[in-house]
């Protein structure tokens, strides 16, 4: 109950500072931009209970690493799949060796 509590205290606190700023920004692009970003704030802490829900992310970097280098070689290994695949409909379709 006291994370439901502090959930809608900060955002009764963002919507309150966002009305502030809303109300002491000027008319015109200044306060176009501080409505802007004072929306995203509000929608930041709308979301922030979902956070809880996404699990671990919390990734070695070296282990983000070794995937991206694994799914680099796998994206090769098709490209030159495709690009033999190609070669060799073209050369069947002009009439030359497979």
């Amino acid at each position: 109950m006291e994370a439901v509590r502090g959930w809608i205290t900060g955002v009764t606190a963002v919507a309150a500072l966002l009305f502030l700023v809303k109300s002491l920004a000027p008319k015109g692009a200044v306060g176009r931009v501080a409505e802007f970003t004072g929306g995203l704030l509000l929608l930041l802490a709308l979301l922030q209970p979902l956070e809880a829900l996404t699990g671990d992310w919390d990734m070695e970097l070296g282990d983000l690493q070794a995937q991206i280098k694994e799914r680099q070689e796998e994206l090769e290994d098709y490209k030159a799949a495709v690009i033999a695949e190609e070669t060799a409909a073209y050369r069947s379709d002009i009439g030359g060796t497979p």
